[in-house]
């Protein structure tokens, strides 16, 4: 059978979670948010009962009783839907979601098989290159982005993000750039970021091209365009800007995220920080609610802050701590199941020691708690780097990991008693019989990067892990093909977009 998998690691009990959301209303109530938004998106606060003065924003009564009553319906109608469908997290089943974009509950026809298969993701948007080559640490260039494209797809990974910006381009249209360089070299569009109100118009003729149509965009979401929130409550302009272009030309709801550091950002305490981040969330549901009359959910992945490097970090026992707490209270808010959030992720800048350390102790606790999505492969310091060797070092991990949740399987062809009893006159010798050929690739795990030689044969030709993830990335960014399905005219005709957001974004700004 499958390996069974025990409820997912909690921090928070009941008590607990509701002495959060407590607090979290307290303030809620009491905040003063700081908000530059738009006429068009400050209007619908004010008709929905916020008190706006220039760029402050209160959340009156009126709009904590409408938020706080609107989370009470969704709880009770999550709660009911995964009583109908069983408790799928004791049984070690994913709900139908990913666990890092905005709370759903769970649907009774999620497909129960594929809830066994780990779905890695290439992601990160660094500005930062580990040339494989040369084993430097060196600015990303275009020819690095499509090295990386082509790589990604010989591998038939997934790509949650970009993983690498140039920086030979214009910063102010480096985002387009990325979008198109990644359309132009991919078997299809991938999801990057969206960063200007003026780049918003290319992003959508680059996907309609690619895709075919404006409801093909609408359903593939190949690009992202959220309303950041700046702990603690603000939110500036510019994001607001692209948020509600998107939300103009595409019709998207606005969609609302938050990365609150631990220390820094939000109070130093687990609890202290959770507490605010909920009522960030709270704050994001409201205006959420304001402008579409839907109901975001949670909002917030926190991270910690390293107090004796002075810099954020999202991986080790107190970033996974202070998201499963979150997990914790977004069970106890809105209802429903929740897998723990998978945290693959490392401030080492090279792959070695550090980043297999951090990186499996996330990937780990992820599946034993549930997660099936994992966001985060090829990234390091937590995305400000891409690494393709890092990369194949995830992608191994998690194939161990797949194997893992495999589990076990007794039948008659595996009891193998008819083999035992024909094998043990002979001695030893499994290795000559046709039963070992038949099931070795399903029973035993097939690792591609890792040394398993004897000392004396490893020390004719001594490699480890990253030698040998370093010489196949080398081969596969030397060798992968360009899968792009697009048209010569196609293709051209993105070129001349990509060169005319040159044109109107970066040269106008000089």
């Amino acid at each position: 059978m499958q390996l069974r998998l025990s409820d997912r690691p909690r921090t928070l009990s009941h008590a607990e979670s509701q002495r959060v959301f407590d607090a979290a209303v307290e303030v809620f109530r009491s905040v003063t948010a700081t908000i530059d938004g738009p006429e068009e998106f400050m209007q619908p606060l004010a008709e929905f009962g916020c008190d706006i003065d220039g760029k402050s924003v209160r959340f009156g009564p009126k709009v904590v009783e409408a938020v706080l009553g609107r989370i009470a319906e969704r709880k009770a109608e999550n709660d009911a839907r995964s009583a109908s469908s069983g408790d799928k997290q004791s049984k070690g089943e994913e709900p139908g979601f990913d666990p890092s974009t905005s709370y759903e509950a769970p649907t009774p026809d999620d497909d129960i098989a594929s809830s066994r298969r780990l779905r890695p993701q290439a992601s990160g948007q660094g500005l930062i290159w580990h040339d494989p080559f040369t084993d430097e640490i060196r600015p990303a260039t275009k020819d690095d982005l499509i090295a990386f494209s082509h790589m990604c797809d010989a591998l038939e990974i997934e790509r949650a993000h970009p993983t690498i910006l140039p920086n030979d381009v214009p910063p102010a249209v480096r985002d387009v750039w990325t979008f198109g360089l990644i359309t132009l070299h991919s078997r299809r569009p991938w999801r990057v970021s969206v960063y200007s109100k003026e780049a918003v118009k290319y992003f959508v003729e680059i996907a309609r091209i690619a895709l075919g149509s404006t409801d093909a965009i609408k359903r593939n979401e190949v690009f992202a365009a959220k309303v950041w929130i700046n702990s603690p409550f603000m939110i500036s302009r510019d994001t607001i800007d692209y948020a509600m272009e998107a939300r103009r030309l595409l019709g998207w709801p606005l969609s609302f995220a938050s990365m609150p550091v631990m220390g820094s950002s939000t109070p130093v305490t687990i609890a202290g920080c959770v507490a605010q981040s909920l009522a960030e969330s709270f704050m994001a549901n409201a205006l959420s609610l304001a402008i579409d009359d839907r109901l975001e959910g949670l909002t917030s992945s926190p991270l910690a802050f390293d107090m004796k490097f002075g810099a954020p970090n999202e991986s080790g026992p107190d970033a996974m701590l202070a998201r499963i707490a979150m997990v914790d209270v977004a069970e106890h808010v809105f209802g429903g199941s929740i897998p723990c959030p998978a945290i693959p992720s490392t401030m080492a800048k090279k792959p070695g020691a550090q980043s297999v350390f951090e990186k499996f102790m996330g990937m780990f606790i992820g599946v034993m708690g549930g997660a099936r999505s994992f966001g985060a492969m090829g990234r390091l310091a937590a995305g400000d780097v891409g690494s393709p060797v890092q990369l194949l070092i995830d992608l191994e991990m998690v194939r161990a990991l797949q194997r893992f949740l495999d589990g076990t399987t007794v039948d008659d062809p595996r009891l193998a008693v008819s083999v035992i009893l024909d094998t043990v006159p002979k001695g030893a010798r499994y290795l000559e019989v046709d039963h070992t050929a038949e099931y070795l690739r399903t029973e035993l795990w097939q690792h591609e990067l890792l040394d398993r030689r004897m000392p004396f044969a490893w020390l004719e030709n001594p490699t480890t892990l990253v030698d040998n993830a370093r010489e196949r990335a080398c081969c596969l960014l030397d060798t992968s093909p360009n899968q792009c399905p697009l048209t010569d005219a196609q293709q051209r005709e993105i070129l001349r977009l990509i060169e005319e957001a040159t044109r109107e974004i970066a040269d106008a700004g000089q």
